[in-house]
């Protein structure tokens, strides 16, 4: 993606950004997000004719994403929103296909459309449809796929659509392009309570948020124009986490501030439960030699057979071990689990380590996020050896291919520093 098409605000976008919040900011009340309107049909139409970079196969005039981030004395009451709202040119063939990045847990409460014609508007069906998003920033996330039939003789569509959240949201990463094509104007807004604490940071690019508070709210804004289609590979985009919220005095703690807090709270869901998960019995397999304990151990945890999604599983997929290694229907979040249980019974030092596969965008570690890792993995720290165990052609030392020169987090006893895998 051209870094010049991406520029960073200067004073006069500041402040009509600042401009175009606060009269939002205006509209809101505590309940929840400003009510969506229609835009006004003939100003779409000239913003239309006047996107002089505009592609011949049509592309977003408008693109506007509000994520209103709700907060409750008890986080049960909370209800987030994610709204998007997209003008875009008819497409050649009248099908309207897009995908739309959604938070984990996210569900589709609304979803309307229109298409605006020489003479004015009319409703169009539209369908939303939540599902595994092909192209995630981070694992985890979902999407939603909007699909409708255009009527004849439209220039564009407009389409809303409003996705909830339980709770309070605790992260969000996008990709500032769409990936059907380039946007003339961009315009993404999380609205946050007047007390919360969050982080934000774009990453691939130089475009800085604006913030500015209003009717009790915080609102941090990004506004560009001529923004090119995402980038499979690697995409620009915005992380904004949750840190903290304290609704009527209840102090709540959305996510960790840094890379060690992080790690502790991984910790307790990959570490803690993995005693379980042995149910009691002894360890299956003993180590002969005790200089060699880490190859042979690690070896014999690799060349069992595992199921032919093993590297799909999730690094917190933890399940009860004995009769998944009598029946060979390991994973690899299974088999960390497994050679954890061989390393501790041979008294190895070793810790446990959640990575990022470079199925992913890359990240930014000036910004601590639970939610950027999706695989397990083992250190041994006496011979400072990475150990990948459900990788068929890795020895003792080696990667996946994937994971190669990936960051990766100690979690066992963190130091709070991200680390990078071997190449």
């Amino acid at each position: 993606m051209a870094a010049t098409r991406w520029r960073a605000f200067g004073a006069a976008v500041a402040v009509a950004v600042a401009g175009v919040m606060a009269g939002a900011a205006a509209g809101c009340g505590a309940s929840g997000p400003p009510a969506a309107t229609w835009h006004d049909a003939a100003t779409l139409r000239a913003e239309q004719d006047e996107w002089r970079e505009a592609p011949a196969d049509g592309g977003w005039v408008r693109r506007e994403v509000l994520v209103w981030v709700d907060a409750a004395p008890t986080p049960s009451g909370a209800t987030s929103v994610v709204r998007f709202h997209g003008v875009r040119t008819a497409p050649a063939g009248g099908e309207l296909a897009f995908e739309l990045p959604a938070p984990a847990g996210a569900r589709v409460q609304a979803v309307q459309a229109r298409a605006i014609l020489g003479s004015g508007a009319a409703p169009m069906e539209v369908e939303a449809e939540l599902g595994p998003a092909a192209r995630a920033i981070d694992p985890g996330q979902r999407a939603v796929r909007v699909a409708g039939v255009v009527p004849a003789g439209a220039a564009l569509v407009e389409v809303r659509v409003d996705l909830a959240v339980a709770g309070t949201l605790a992260g969000d990463a996008r990709p500032l392009g769409a990936w059907d094509g380039p946007t003339a104007e961009l315009f993404v807004r999380y609205d946050l309570p007047g007390d919360a604490e969050f982080g934000l940071q774009v990453v691939g690019a130089t475009a800085r948020p604006v913030v500015t508070e209003r009717e009790g709210r915080k609102l941090v804004a990004l506004l560009e124009r001529n923004v090119p289609a995402a980038a499979a590979e690697a995409p620009v985009y915005v992380r904004y986490v949750t840190r903290r919220v304290a609704p009527k005095g209840y102090e709540q703690r959305v996510t960790p501030a840094d890379w060690a807090g992080v790690a502790q709270r991984v910790a307790a869901r990959l570490v803690a439960p993995s005693v379980g998960y042995r149910q009691g019995y002894a360890a299956p397999v003993v180590a002969k030699d005790a200089a060699s304990a880490v190859r042979e151990l690690t070896e014999w945890t690799r060349d069992r057979l595992q199921r032919e999604d093993a590297l799909e599983a999730r690094w917190d997929a933890g399940r009860a071990l004995p009769a998944l290694v009598t029946a060979n229907d390991l994973t690899a979040t299974d088999k960390v689990h497994l050679l954890h249980w061989l390393l501790d019974a041979a008294q190895v030092p070793h810790q446990l380590a959640v990575a990022r596969t470079r199925r992913h965008a890359p990240i930014d570690a000036g910004l601590a996020d639970p939610g950027v890792f999706d695989v397990a993995l083992v250190y041994a720290e006496g011979e400072g050896l990475w150990l990948d165990p459900a990788c068929g052609a890795c020895e003792p030392g080696q990667v996946r291919p994937e994971l190669r020169g990936q960051p990766a987090l100690l979690v066992s006893r963190p130091d709070g520093q991200l680390k990078v895998l071997p190449k």
